[in-house]
């Protein structure tokens, strides 16, 4: 099973400031939600795979994100498993554990940088979707570099919100 990755980053490609995101844009969280939440089917969900730090910046409230597979990459939280979300120590188990699940459609790894670098090596990886945001945030983590494995394949409307402007790109690997 193939995957995508999913990612806002800013003009410097940085994703996170003290492992938090230092901009809000409501439209992109919304982007972001339907992108991973929507199926082909209706009896399934999609797997989202996010690091520790990126689940403990999430409201307690959608922990684990509805409506989504979530798998916690961790080496600190325990190892558990339930119906909505489980913590695995590394990549390649999330992701055997992921394409295990009989109801998970698509899988979608979510952050953060080191996740995002080290499943860009994976050929299953085949699109990117980039939120480029037109402003330099003096971020501390970085997405890596990857349009010399990906090509430029859709551009969707720039938007403007909260004083920061922002293009969602697909790209898809070569």
């Amino acid at each position: 099973m193939n995957f995508s990755m999913i990612v806002a980053a800013d003009e410097k490609r940085g994703i996170a400031r003290d492992g938090d995101l230092p901009w809000h844009l409501p439209g992109d969280l919304a982007h972001y939600k339907n992108y991973t939440s929507r199926t082909a089917d209706p009896n399934k969900q999609n797997a989202v795979i996010m690091g520790r730090t990126t689940w403990d910046t999430l409201p307690p409230k959608v922990q684990p994100l509805p409506g989504r597979y979530n798998v916690v990459l961790s080496r600190s939280i325990e190892e558990q498993v339930n119906e909505k979300w489980r913590v695995c120590r590394n990549l390649d188990d999330a992701l055997v554990k992921a394409r295990a699940n009989k109801s998970v459609e698509h899988i979608y790894i979510t952050g953060g940088g080191q996740i995002y670098t080290e499943a860009l090596e994976y050929p299953e990886c085949q699109t990117i979707i980039y939120t480029r945001i037109l402003k330099d945030y003096g971020c501390d983590t970085f997405f890596p570099e990857f349009e010399d494995r990906f090509e430029f394949d859709e551009l969707f409307d720039k938007r403007t919100e909260n004083d920061t402007t922002y293009r969602i790109e697909i790209w898809h690997r070569k």
